[in-house]
């Protein structure tokens, strides 16, 4: 169950390529070596870590509010033509982080609790 509960989860966020192949691989692997209720706990924490990790190179670069824009106009598309698209990234590289990142520092943090 373990390694299933986050293609379950993470496939959607795949799909619309808000994060990478590698990122699913890297939960179903630590799902099949802990447990399927510690996956869980970790993709939360790595979500959370992952935001504010985000947030921080926003406000380094400065672009908080260009990419919340972005993001709103995102949900809107998505609202009012009831159909989902890729999201992408503002087709820049600047303020980009590897999930990995976070999912190291969720899984720590599950780790220690």
């Amino acid at each position: 169950m373990g390694i299933i509960l986050p293609i379950l989860v993470m496939f959607p966020l795949f799909i619309l390529r808000m994060i990478g192949a590698g990122d699913v691989k890297c939960f179903c692997s630590i799902g099949a070596i802990m447990s399927a209720e510690f996956v869980i706990s970790s993709m939360v924490y790595s979500f959370i870590t992952g935001g504010v990790l985000a947030l921080i190179i926003m406000a380094v670069n400065k672009n908080i509010v260009q990419r919340f824009k972005h993001f709103i106009d995102y949900l809107k598309s998505c609202f009012l033509t009831f159909s989902l698209f890729q999201y992408d990234n503002l087709n820049t590289s600047d303020g980009a982080f590897r999930f990995s990142f976070a999912i190291a520092l969720g899984v720590s943090l599950q780790l220690l609790k």
